[in-house]
């Protein structure tokens, strides 16, 4: 069981660093997942449990082989790195090694961090820290999941590439705020009869099948 650690390694090494190393002073295990769209200029020293490349590759009919993780536009790498991402953390949920997922990011790496967090259920520990979530022109777009799921969101203020005091702060907060999360976790508890959900919310009619199959 471990708790998974999404960022882009050739931008946000140093604050990944830190998130992982403090999960697991708090006793955790972490599975840091790398999600870099970059060319591969820049080598990070700290080592992905599963890097760029594996996470593309779970994209059916993708073929990078001896290739950076690149692709025509940046639209079409983050949609591939979303996509591959989403199907990594949902095996790594259905295996039963997944206790928690946090994810540090920018815009880009935001909306591929989503695309995971979504398929993740009601109630399993899930934290964003991004420094886009509070974006309007982007609002639209990031209400297709916060509004569909319960993503914890801290938005970040300050862009989070490099280190600082602030960003150290930051990446500590998170790491101790997911842990806190996954050690209080309290599952949803089944019930002999269905649940049904309803809202008179029309920018979340969506949401109600998160509670289960009604």
């Amino acid at each position: 069981m471990s708790i998974a650690i999404v960022g882009m390694l050739d931008e946000r090494e140093e604050a990944l660093g830190i998130i992982k190393n403090q999960i697991e002073g708090s006793g955790f295990k972490t599975c840091l997942i790398d999600i870099s769209i970059g060319t591969g200029a820049t080598v990070p020293s700290l080592q992905a449990d599963v890097n760029a490349r594996e996470v593309a590759e779970l994209v059916q009919g993708l073929d990078i082989e001896g290739e950076p993780a690149v692709a025509d536009t940046k639209d079409t790498i983050s949609t591939i790195m979303g996509r591959g991402l989403r199907r990594r953390v949902s095996l790594l949920h259905e295996s039963g090694k997944l206790e928690g997922i946090i994810a540090i990011a920018s815009l880009t790496g935001t909306l591929i961090s989503l695309r995971a967090m979504k398929v993740l259920p009601y109630g399993f520990p899930k934290l964003l820290l991004s420094s886009a979530a509070a974006m309007p022109a982007y609002a639209t777009a990031l209400a297709e999941y916060f509004v569909l799921k319960d993503i914890t969101v801290m938005y970040t203020v300050i862009d989070t590439v490099g280190m600082n005091y602030l960003v150290r702060l930051l990446a500590i907060n998170g790491a101790n705020a997911i842990s806190g999360m996954v050690k209080a976790d309290a599952p949803l508890l089944g019930t002999e009869r269905p649940l049904l959900a309803i809202t008179e919310f029309g920018f979340c009619d969506k949401g109600p099948t998160i509670f289960g199959r009604c």
